[in-house]
């Protein structure tokens, strides 16, 4: 039977386990370290990208805003006040028109009710009148006599 012999190098189990796990404990937090390192120059970065993109924005809102003004600008410079005149008449005449147009249509309504509401001999009456009025003879403008 052979006998085990030990290392010069006194050993002992219980030191080298917690030196062991001293050194994983060392390795998970400079791997941690490196992570957050790695998450904070990141964060940086995205940060600096958030910001350029919204002066970005803001230039491309500016410009916009710009172009719609100077457009704004040219169509007032083309449109003068001969054009705006015309177009305020145009806007008049529209209503006129639309008025006259109701006022016709009421005429002629009220005509038609008060035709259903007189006999024959009414309106013989009005005729005759009417044929009486048309046979006056007209104010002459140059001797002033009827």
């Amino acid at each position: 039977m052979s006998v085990v012999t030990r290392p010069a190098r006194a050993y002992c189990p219980v030191n080298s386990e917690q030196t062991a796990r001293r050194g994983r404990r060392r390795g998970k937090r400079n791997k941690r370290k490196k992570k957050n390192k790695k998450q904070r120059i990141k964060r940086k970065k995205n940060r600096k990208k958030k910001k350029t993109r919204k002066k970005k924005k803001k230039r491309n809102r500016k410009k916009k805003a710009k172009k719609k003004m100077m457009k704004k600008k040219a169509n007032r410079k083309k449109t003068t006040t001969k054009k705006k005149t015309k177009n305020k008449k145009n806007k008049k005449q529209k209503i006129k028109k639309k008025k006259n147009r109701k006022k016709k249509t009421t005429k002629k309504t009220k005509k038609n009710r008060k035709r259903k509401t007189t006999t024959e001999e009414d309106d013989k009456e009005e005729e005759t009148k009417k044929r009486k009025e048309k046979i006056k003879p007209r104010k002459s403008s140059a001797t002033g006599i009827r």
